[in-house]
């Protein structure tokens, strides 16, 4: 078991140096291109790193990506390669968690190897072309997943706490993890009752409890945003497409 963990670590760190230096090289060769959302992100950061909040909520645009590159602004790096900096650690952390994912499936060390090697030169080349906020949803979005089908989840219920919060934190990513999250969450608790029906009779009000602690954690960590645009905006608001 020792040799096993020892070996997974030496991996995922070969992995990891594989993303950094695929990531360095598609860097300088995309480091001038623009896209449109970028532009946006980009100027709403620039708020944030000149000290005004304010002007950088917007109903469109969700934070996080905001947010993670706006201190590499404040500190005097150009808005192209702040924004791809930030980004390329957002593909760090995609490899990461998709590294410990993985372990939920019954996979040689060879192919789960291999595997990850080609995860990380496809990710490094899809996070570092555009500036955006899609690679922090994904990450967020496949953290949810390896939670959320941890086999213990009506049973813990600070693993629903969890899910709810890493939720929270993929609709501060992306403004689509709300539909999602509120469709995909009470799906994935009763399909887990489902599937353990012949492990002993799990209680209907297990599944609700899950849901319940779930949705407080989301609560938590989406509550606050909503209030500072509905706030702005003088009326309740969560999202809209266009300002």
């Amino acid at each position: 078991m020792e040799s096993a963990l020892s070996s997974n670590k030496r991996q995922l760190t070969i992995i990891l140096l594989a993303y950094l230096i695929f990531a360095a090289i598609f860097g300088v060769d995309f480091r001038y291109q623009i896209n449109p959302d970028g532009i946006s992100i980009l100027r709403l950061a620039g708020y944030i790193a000149e000290g005004k909040f304010l002007q950088s909520v917007s109903s469109v645009w969700s934070p996080l990506i905001i947010w993670l590159i706006s201190p590499f602004l404040f500190f005097g790096i150009d808005g192209l390669t702040a924004a791809r900096i930030a980004i390329a650690l957002c593909g760090a952390g995609m490899v990461l968690v998709s590294w410990f994912l993985s372990l939920r499936f019954e996979l040689s060390q060879n192919i789960r190897f291999i595997a990850g090697l080609i995860a990380a030169l496809t990710i490094s080349f899809w996070t570092i072309q555009f500036i955006t906020a899609d690679v922090l949803f994904a990450v967020f979005i496949l953290w949810y997943i390896y939670l959320v089908t941890n086999p213990n989840i009506l049973i813990n219920s600070k693993i629903s706490f969890y899910c709810g919060i890493v939720g929270g934190f993929s609709f501060l990513a992306h403004q689509y993890a709300l539909p999602f999250f509120l469709a995909h969450f009470p799906l994935l608790l009763f399909l887990r009752r489902y599937i353990d029906r012949n492990k002993g009779n799990v209680p209907m009000e297990r599944v609700f409890i899950s849901w319940g602690v779930g949705i407080l954690g989301f609560l938590i960590i989406v509550s606050g945003w909503v209030g500072v645009v509905s706030a702005k905006y003088g009326h309740f608001t969560i999202a809209s497409k266009v300002e």
